[in-house]
């Protein structure tokens, strides 16, 4: 559900061939933690339903990113391309750090149903985690600028919430605190987003209200609307 939710907003991107003001942060973190909860799976015995659930989820963010991509110009294309091979280049080197950890005797201190691998992917993975939870939080600024929510995300902070709550419970069936901890701190993260969207609603205690327009580039008053004339509110 968490992996689909931007569906709405690629049906926009994909209408207006471009990507407009819509930030492609959340995509390539949601790409590179698929790729490394991949190979964390993989790596962990009887973690089946993270290995399935992140193949789906990798095969719909690499089509959000080439997506990004395709319809991004000018220095905005430049810094998609960017952030896409730097994540590629990331998850390869905590790939092969992971596989030569064991070889260097790095895992010797482990209990035996432990592997460096393992612990290692399943570090770097709850880090990832926690920032693809909290990437959607980057588009803030711009709305306490704007005091606008039109970029921001809501279908992805709704299943970010629901998807954090049900891999908590999870994690706490499995015993894997990997899974535990990032899936916890990204049902904080969900609440905030969430939080801050109501918030800045048109109409919201921090929105703009039916009676005014957005701010101006220029100077921060705001103009209500009158048949007969612009009132300004300072």
């Amino acid at each position: 559900g968490m992996f689909a939710s931007p569906i709405p907003t690629m049906k926009r991107i994909l209408e207006k061939q471009d990507i407009e003001d819509f930030d492609e942060s959340p995509y390539v973190v949601s790409l590179t933690s698929t790729l490394l909860w991949v190979a964390y799976a993989v790596a962990t015995p009887g973690r089946t339903a993270p290995l399935l659930t992140n193949l789906g989820g990798l095969i719909l963010q690499a089509f959000y990113c080439a997506v990004f991509i395709i319809y991004s110009s000018g220095d905005a294309a430049i810094r998609v391309q960017r952030r896409v091979s730097q994540a590629t280049a990331f998850v390869a080197t905590a790939c092969a750090i992971a596989a030569t950890l064991p070889l260097a005797g790095v895992g010797d201190f482990l209990e035996k149903d432990q592997s460096a691998t393992t612990e290692f992917l399943g570090l770097v993975c709850g880090l990832l985690n926690m920032a693809m939870y909290g990437s959607p939080l980057l588009i803030i600024s711009q709305v306490v600028r704007t005091r606008s929510t039109e970029f921001m995300p809501l279908p992805l902070s709704l299943m970010a919430l629901v998807n954090g709550s049900v891999w908590s419970a999870y994690s706490y069936y499995v015993e894997d605190p990997f899974i535990g901890i990032c899936n916890y701190v990204g049902v904080a993260f969900a609440v905030t987003q969430v939080a801050v969207f109501i918030a800045y609603l048109p109409g919201g205690p921090l929105g703009i209200s039916d009676r005014y327009t957005p701010l101006s580039e220029e100077g921060g008053a705001l103009k209500t609307k009158s048949p007969d004339k612009d009132i300004v509110a300072v």
